[in-house]
């Protein structure tokens, strides 16, 4: 007998699904806001002092590292204990840490190493937070719904890192910094009421003498009897490594020297992007998978080509046709990646999977820049996206050789 087909509109009668998109969207929303009020301080506090660029940079990379040092931690505490507590706990704690940023900076006692610190430690909470409520989907959503209620996750997500530093920005113009940590503040407080009501069932019981690093061990060991998993894992951190730093240092370079826009050209082709992510979020959301890795694979190849193309176009206009298809191809890669793991993964390891994706992107963006660099000064601009074009099409072409083996077939959602 058929599935019957689930539309959006459906996910209306999911009263606890909703819950959770929401205190999800409020957190997320905020998160960003407070990126930009973060960045903007640490600038705005360093810019006098000698070496100020060295320091600016020391502090971003210092309140990244917690997703190194707590990534797969967090994961293991999501599976062993009560997610909607972990959601609230860290909501709540991570709002008692901004609270004191306002108060030093209107008590003139305020430092870049006190912005710093606060930071390092609503990181760190994320890095909790963020696999517990990730997790929290398939408890709360009957499998049949699982593809449109993550569509709709990606679009508000996409939409909350186009909408938030804009508002941030606004903010910081119209007020202070001090505005954005209060906005934060406040949508984590409104967002740990709101979930506090939700009844969920208990985590799993697991044996509580196996330690922390042998729950990570045993993971790994898990998603290697899975090769689609693992090597779409794996393979990602590649992916960002080649593609993060060439967009992020390539593109302003090209909009300002080929398209003479500026920053502007730069912002449009970024507002392009998750647009195309949207497009992209909303077309996954209603199609049928029989392979989630020939999606990932296949965007994987496009992203890269499409970004090369926007790097390599001599008009603005051409680029942004590129720049659309670049933000579905990216869509291509989130959504069947996250359904993955929803499907293959057992509900007593899914956030510590959840951690070793995140983990696995952040080390690979962390090198990326450093890398692109290096490509950019060796062979030049124009060089360095054909190498970002070559490498995604070929780890793509890696994973399909890599996992066209596999014993596991990939059930269609």
């Amino acid at each position: 007998m058929q599935e019957p087909r689930i539309a959006y509109k459906d996910l209306l009668s999911q009263k606890r699904y909703l819950l959770v998109l929401l205190v999800n969207t409020f957190a997320n929303f905020g998160f960003m806001m407070f990126q930009v009020g973060f960045f903007w301080l640490v600038y705005d506090m360093t810019k006098g002092l000698e070496q100020s660029a060295f320091i600016a940079g020391g502090m971003i990379l210092g309140a990244s590292s917690p997703y190194l040092i707590f990534g797969l931690i967090g994961g293991v505490y999501a599976d062993r204990l009560n997610k909607k507590k972990i959601i609230v706990i860290s909501n709540l704690v991570s709002a008692l840490i901004l609270t004191g940023v306002p108060i030093l900076y209107m008590s003139d006692l305020l430092t870049v190493w006190h912005v710093a610190l606060s930071a390092f430690g609503v990181v760190s909470l994320r890095c909790f937070y963020s696999p517990a409520i990730r997790s929290l989907v398939p408890q709360v959503l009957p499998s049949e719904y699982w593809p449109a209620g993550n569509s709709v996750f990606q679009i508000l997500s996409q939409l909350s890192k186009t909408i938030s530093p804009a508002l941030g920005g606004v903010l910081i113009a119209q007020y202070s910094a001090m505005s954005v940590y209060v906005v934060f503040l406040l949508l984590l407080l409104f967002s740990a009421l709101l979930i506090f009501p939700l009844r969920i069932r208990a985590a799993v019981q697991l044996d509580k003498r196996v330690s922390v690093y042998k729950d990570i061990k045993e993971t790994f060991i898990f998603m290697s009897t899975i090769k689609p998993l693992f090597w779409t894992i794996m393979l990602f951190g590649a992916v960002l490594l080649f593609q993060t730093g060439i967009e992020r240092l390539g593109l302003p370079i090209v909009s300002d020297t080929e398209w003479e826009m500026g920053p502007e050209g730069f912002g449009i082709i970024l507002a392009t992007f998750g647009v195309g992510n949207i497009i992209g979020a909303v077309w996954l959301g209603k199609i049928k998978m029989k392979s989630y890795t020939h999606y990932i694979y296949t965007g994987w190849a496009l992203w890269g080509s499409a970004i090369a193309l926007v790097g390599l176009s001599p008009w603005l206009a051409l680029a942004l046709i590129f720049a659309l298809i670049a933000g579905i191809a990216e869509a291509m890669n989130d959504l069947p990646m996250v359904l993955m793991i929803q499907r293959f993964t057992p509900e007593n390891r899914l956030g510590k999977v959840f951690s070793v994706w995140s983990t696995v992107a952040f080390v690979g963006e962390s090198g990326s820049s450093l890398l692109a660099g290096m490509i950019i000064g060796m062979a030049g601009l124009h060089a360095a996206f054909v190498v970002l074009w070559l490498s995604l099409v070929l780890i793509g072409l890696a994973g399909f050789i890599l996992t066209r083996e596999a014993v596991i077939r990939e059930k269609a959602v």
